[in-house]
């Protein structure tokens, strides 16, 4: 006779295990990183391809956001790769578990401390593979489902970009393109909201509404998306090349031709990386088309005194266009995913 301890686990055991066990990893994360890079502190040293991104917090982060976004195929294709096994659609099974993890585990609460522990990727390019925070990243601005949360994004999205190099990581494009069409289709009405770089679900509008207080939209616009002092920093600082400078359209030529070293200046910046400028611009033209298409399909005028885009001439005249297009063509196979669209 077989002793009762032996038999199987009832499905309320199984599903307290792993509720207990997900919840350990989550509030221990810290220990657990700690163990698991000083006894793989030498094999990592050798794996160049390997970063600091490499802990489990973020497929499980990623994994609580597509459970609240209920999305069963990503979240079946995800738990397949984790495990290294092509599994079927889980369907129902993941319906089944939502409503436990959303109790116990994968509660909105948990998903504001980790966002705000989402680590950036150095040297983020097209051959880091696996489930990086950008990923995360993306899916929190596309889905807008933890905005009460006040979390915020536009700092996070700076020091990404900033870390970008070539060949470009292909979720970049889109993951610029989220943050700016959240900005726009966030209503600014709610007070509250003008604190915080992510305003309440139940707040959000759409592409086609149009707020009744221009100047309310105008500022919170402002607060949420990368601004253009912001963007003429990241053009105009010590870190950015002197040659990105040299090629401004708004300098004045005699400061072309006073310029110190001109010739090295050419010679030097040759295997230049210009990704995180190449990304800014295309921030910077987004914005400058959504907000074009925006006002086109509510049927709005421009008001009195209103700006035609958030961004001002003195942005155009600080960056180099089409040197930056040139750069871009010369290196087509890295910015495949970028290059079209920057000519849209």
């Amino acid at each position: 006779m077989h002793n009762n301890s032996r038999v199987p686990a009832n499905t309320t055991d199984i599903e307290n295990t792993i509720v207990t066990w997900l919840q350990r990893l989550i509030d221990e994360q810290d220990i657990f990183n700690s163990l698991t890079q000083s006894s793989s502190s030498s094999y990592l040293r050798n794996c160049n391809q390997f970063s600091k991104t490499t802990s489990y917090i973020e497929p499980l982060l990623l994994l609580a956001i597509l459970f609240h976004t209920n999305q069963p195929g990503p979240i079946t294709e995800l738990i397949s790769t984790l495990l290294g096994l092509r599994i079927p659609s889980l369907g129902r099974t993941i319906n089944g578990w939502r409503k436990l993890f959303f109790q116990t585990v994968f509660t909105e609460n948990m998903i504001a401390n980790q966002v705000a522990r989402i680590p950036i990727t150095p040297k983020l390019s097209r051959h880091l593979v696996g489930h990086l925070p950008t990923q995360c990243m993306l899916q929190l601005l596309k889905s807008h489902a933890f905005a009460k949360n006040k979390l915020h994004t536009k700092k996070w999205i700076i020091g990404q970009i900033r870390e970008s190099v070539r060949p470009i990581h292909p979720l970049l494009p889109e993951l610029l393109e989220a943050h700016i069409t959240h900005s726009f289709t966030s209503n600014s009405n709610n007070s509250s909201s003008l604190n915080s770089d992510i305003p309440s679900i139940t707040n959000s509008i759409s592409s086609s509404t149009i707020t009744t207080n221009p100047t309310a939209s105008t500022a919170y616009i402002n607060l949420s998306l990368i601004s253009e002092q912001e963007l003429i920093n990241e053009f105009t600082n010590s870190k950015s090349s002197n040659l990105i400078q040299f090629c401004a359209p708004g300098i004045h030529l005699q400061s072309k031709i006073n310029h110190k070293s001109v010739n090295r200046l050419y010679i030097s910046t040759t295997e230049q990386d210009f990704t995180p400028q190449l990304l800014f611009l295309y921030y910077a033209f987004f914005v400058f088309d959504y907000q074009f298409n925006l006002r086109l399909t509510s049927n709005r005028h421009r008001l009195l005194n209103e700006p035609s885009c958030v961004y001002s001439n003195k942005l155009w005249d600080i960056i180099p266009i089409t040197y930056l297009l040139r750069y871009a063509r010369a290196h087509l196979s890295d910015y495949r995913s970028l290059y079209p669209k920057l000519l849209q």
